[in-house]
């Protein structure tokens, strides 16, 4: 089997040289749905394989105006005196680092989105307004809605990791915590003007609600603990707490101590190296049909695992996100490479992937251990490449596209999305401009500079058609323009390499 869709190797020194560079007193809320879930039957709104659903009056559709969104959460209030209002937020990942959008179905119709904030969205009415609470890249912001006037109010110049609002005694309040375990507080009297400190942990501030009381989720490389906290006279005091011994949302290979206080730790600190894989085995590549009794996506995660060595993890990091076909895992998951002994040509068993899954730290995958995400949508290729690149700082950047390749057709092809002729959908040339743009533009910004490499493990892809798009975003491009191999690189000899 070749890499060519319809359907040698590069040569690894070319790589190693590229290298070397709320409870409400008149609402009431709820959170519904996250990718791949089925409604319940009270949710009037819900999201499903990254699309924002109504289901109103026995009907169910896509919200009008979101067609073209990704998204990945909702959070909706009914009016308490006419239920069939229904005020909402979602997190919409089409574009940018992310926005929360806001809309209003008022008297049987939607209005249009509109954008309110980037991450970590919480909302919530008081006194005829909606407030959206939101945090961006060092900011939280306040969003007040009163009607088709929308006042914007930067609250904070931190960076916030979660956040929440709602009513205490009849005053909204805004609720952050910083990525240091501070949790932080500010009312809407003052204009939300004046954070206070009103808790403090050594753990990491997963997320937080607010339902008359204020819950915290902490979490550490040993579970999770829930604390609610209470308003006083004296002030916000902590009310309940109950630690937990383990935390099925991450799932965490039992290699790594501490993922999380790992993964927290690596966000604030600048490494020299990240190689960022767009690995899609969604297809005949991780279907068990290439090899005898074995699949190509496996096969190359445990060549790269094992010749990583973990004592470079903050230098040199490798990040993934992995689409799978085979019955033994259908799921899309984020690793972050760690060695193992399992053996280089491993390939009969996505179980000989032992790296630590990251799935509730990306937000695409956050809400659902068990999500599917397209990765011919070339929107989940910017939204993981801006991901990777914010939540690990480094000097350079390695973007490597692993399936196949179809020439002037295009890469990227998922069994799983259907669109063009042969039956599934894929990234085409025009996708790839429009994804380099916004990468740069995106980006740019950010790092102040192009990344460094693109390499496409695919067949024919070292054409004009797909690297000019490039040239505005990466400083050079590894391809073939001719078939690979199923096998594709030699992920262990190339990875050797670098590590030395």
């Amino acid at each position: 089997m070749s890499r060519r869709r319809a359907s040698s190797k590069l040569v690894s020194l070319l790589l190693v040289a590229l290298m070397m560079f709320s409870a409400f007193s008149m609402f009431s809320m709820g959170m519904a749905g996250s990718n791949g879930a089925a409604p319940a039957e009270n949710e009037p709104v819900f999201v499903s394989d990254a699309h924002l659903y109504y289901n109103m009056d026995g009907n169910t559709g896509i919200v009008p105006g979101t067609s073209g969104d990704l998204v990945s959460s909702v959070q909706y209030m009914q009016d308490k005196d006419n239920e069939d209002n229904i005020y909402l937020i979602y997190q919409d990942y089409s574009i940018r680092w992310g926005n929360v959008r806001y809309m209003e179905y008022i008297n049987g119709a939607w209005s249009g989105p509109i954008t309110v904030g980037h991450d970590y969205g919480g909302l919530v009415r008081n006194e005829g307004k909606s407030y959206v609470i939101s945090s961006d890249m060092g900011t939280v912001s306040m969003a007040i809605i009163d009607g088709k006037d929308v006042q914007s109010l930067r609250i904070s110049d931190s960076r916030a990791i979660a956040t929440s609002v709602g009513v205490v005694n009849g005053e909204v309040t805004a609720f952050w915590a910083d990525i240091h375990g501070t949790l932080y507080s500010a009312s809407a009297g003052d204009m939300f003007s004046k954070a206070t400190s009103i808790y403090n942990t050594d753990n990491s501030i997963y997320s937080l609600s607010f339902d008359g009381n204020l819950n915290v989720v902490e979490r550490s490389g040993t579970g999770t603990t829930d604390t609610t906290l209470s308003k006083s006279d004296s002030g916000w005091t902590t009310e309940n707490q109950q630690s937990s011994s383990s935390d099925s949302r991450s799932s965490p290979s039992e290699k790594t101590d501490d993922i999380d206080s790992e993964f927290h730790q690596r966000q604030n600190q600048t490494g020299r190296w990240v190689l960022i894989v767009y690995l899609n085995g969604d297809n005949n590549l991780g279907d068990n049909s290439g090899m005898q009794g074995g699949e190509y996506d496996v096969g190359d995660l445990n060549e790269m695992e094992s010749a990583y060595d973990n004592s470079t993890v903050g230098l040199f990091d490798i990040v993934v996100l992995w689409d799978h076909k085979g019955s033994d895992d259908p799921n899309t998951h984020v690793l972050w490479l760690r060695h193992d002994d399992n053996g280089a040509e491993t390939t009969d068993s996505t179980d000989t992937v032992t790296s630590p899954k990251m799935d509730s730290y990306y937000p695409l995958l956050a809400n659902d251990g068990d999500s599917e995400l397209y990765m011919s949508n070339y929107s989940v290729f910017v939204n993981f490449t801006e991901w990777a690149v914010t939540n690990f700082p480094a000097e350079h950047y390695f973007m490597d596209m692993w399936d196949h390749g179809g020439g002037y057709d295009g890469v990227i092809w998922d069994d799983d999305a259907g669109g063009d002729s042969w039956g599934h959908d894929h990234i085409t040339i025009e996708d790839m401009h429009n994804a380099t743009l916004q990468l740069h533009d995106d980006l740019y910004t950010t790092l102040g500079r192009t990344m460094d490499i693109i390499g496409y493990d695919t067949c024919l892809t070292n054409h004009g058609g797909i690297q000019y798009h490039n040239k505005i975003m990466f400083d050079f491009v590894g391809a073939s323009e001719h078939t690979e191999g199923g096998y594709g690189w030699s992920y262990d000899t190339v990875l050797q390499e670098m590590v030395e």
